[in-house]
């Protein structure tokens, strides 16, 4: 007998929900960061200050981009993705940014 593919996660309201404050975090400290590094700190606290900025970037990037592609294919269908992934195809019934940039 051959093993059954688990179907995808689906994540609750609730999960949805905290995820949308999670996006809001990302957003307001990625903007504190580049603020700061627009004030041209001195070493090494400019590079702390870069990557701090990096790192909200990437997890913005990584929520917008992650699983667009495959929702685009077909929208319908769950994206699969781990336990702990909220993306933002969450979020839509159609996806009307191009994930290309990221």
């Amino acid at each position: 007998m051959k093993k059954r593919k688990s179907d995808p996660w689906t994540p609750s309201s609730p999960q949805i929900e905290k995820a949308s404050k999670d996006v809001a975090w990302e957003y307001a400290a990625m903007s504190a960061a580049a603020l700061e590094m627009a004030k041209g700190p001195e070493a090494p606290i400019n590079h702390l200050v870069q990557e701090a900025f990096l790192v909200h970037v990437r997890s913005l990037a990584e929520f917008f981009h992650s699983g667009v592609s495959e929702f685009k294919k077909n929208p319908p269908t769950l994206v699969s993705r781990s336990k702990d992934d909220i993306y933002a195809v969450d979020f839509y019934h159609s996806v009307l940014w191009s994930e290309e940039p990221f």
